[in-house]
């Protein structure tokens, strides 16, 4: 039993998984708390995108 805790090898793989978990719960976290503003922005993008009326190419060869 001493032994088994008191290797430290394969520590830093597990350091590392948690680690990760933590940053994608935060992730997750914030994602679904900004949520709705965060559809908001991208559907404000769209309506101004698909609202704009392209001309033409400046750089075309005629």
């Amino acid at each position: 039993m001493y032994k088994f805790f008191n290797e430290e090898q394969g520590t830093a793989a597990i350091e590392y998984a948690l680690l990760i978990s933590l940053i994608g719960m935060a992730v997750a976290g914030s994602l679904q708390a900004l949520g709705g503003n965060v559809v908001d922005a991208f559907s404000m993008v769209d309506d101004v995108l698909s609202s704009v009326q392209l001309q033409d190419d400046p750089f075309k060869r005629k």
